[in-house]
């Protein structure tokens, strides 16, 4: 792993999460979360700081795991450990679920995003190793 490629991949993943992420849950779902604000701080008390340090945390986990079974078969080895990490995910919203009374529509979203988002992300890592 060459920490060029390492910084290079986990910088572009953060960026596509961050974008991804504020589009999908702050644009796309926020109907769902306005109808379940009892179970969300305020928009005004939302923490960015740890929201932006658990994006990036998570960007330098995803790109540091894929480096461990790097294959170099590019883009389609990266959609491959996306789509497995997206699945790794889904018990969380399941759990969530399984505990809070919420909208079944915002899981299935949950999931289906989380799985997009995870695929694009896995996508990137792997191209950008590729090249």
């Amino acid at each position: 792993m060459t920490l060029r490629k390492y910084v290079m991949a986990v910088l572009v993943v953060f960026g596509f999460i961050f974008v991804f992420e504020w589009i999908y849950h702050g644009i796309f779902l926020s109907d769902y979360y306005e109808q379940t604000a009892n179970f969300w701080r305020a928009q005004e008390d939302i923490v960015m700081p740890m929201m932006v340090f658990g994006q990036m945390l998570f960007a330098l986990m995803f790109v540091l795991i894929f480096t461990y079974g790097y294959q170099n078969k590019g883009m389609m080895e990266g959609v491959r450990y996306g789509a497995l990490i997206g699945l790794f995910l889904v018990p969380n919203s399941l759990i969530f679920y399984a505990v809070m009374p919420l909208p079944e529509p915002l899981v299935v979203a949950w999931i289906i995003g989380g799985m997009v988002e995870m695929i694009f992300a896995g996508s990137i890592v792997g191209t950008v190793y590729k090249t």
